[in-house]
């Protein structure tokens, strides 16, 4: 079974709750860790990571049309230009995930994140008003994995996420709220 235009619609609308009940405008930094660790990023561990990945991660997972804003963004809802991989992500990451945040290094095409990135991310983008909201794990599963043929379960998509996406326990625990 694929996902159904419903199903999708849905984790839209939830990940949009999301960014309504976190800092809404650091919510794309989402983006940061998840395009590394689609590549394999583990913290503490340089990887070899270039804006080409970045271009790699939005084709596979949010080109939804041709044209100059092919890309749909699922957290904020919007249509993203042809460059959203260099202008937004990459430049996000380097400016403030990396040098404002020291979530992570990335020089010569080198990153590394950094081995509390999680929690970093947690204080600058999960808290508000002192409540920590995770990432709800089975919308953010829908959307990236729309084109592929679905398991089962929520339970057994949310597992095939952290793995394609090569998440540890501890990362997963805390960043992703796996019952949503």
């Amino acid at each position: 079974m694929y996902a159904s235009r419903e199903l999708v619609a849905e984790a839209i609308e939830r990940l949009g709750y999301w960014r309504g009940a976190v800092q809404q405008q650091t919510s794309s930094h989402l983006y940061s860790f998840l395009a590394p660790k689609w590549r394999g990023a583990q913290p503490g561990v340089p990887l070899s990571y270039s804006e080409a990945d970045d271009r790699e991660f939005w084709e596979a997972f949010f080109r939804v049309r041709s044209g100059d804003w092919p890309y749909f963004d699922p957290i904020k809802s919007e249509w993203r230009p042809h460059t959203q991989w260099h202008s937004n992500t990459a430049t996000q990451r380097k400016n403030r995930f990396a040098n404002r945040w020291g979530a992570a290094t990335w020089e010569d095409d080198v990153l590394t994140l950094v081995p509390n990135y999680a929690e970093i991310f947690v204080g600058k983008v999960l808290t508000k008003a002192g409540h920590v909201t995770r990432i709800p794990a089975l919308p953010l599963a829908v959307w990236l994995h729309k084109r592929e043929e679905l398991p089962q379960s929520g339970a057994e998509l949310v597992d095939r996420f952290k793995g394609d996406f090569s998440f540890t326990d501890q990362e997963f625990a805390t960043l992703f709220d796996p019952s949503t």
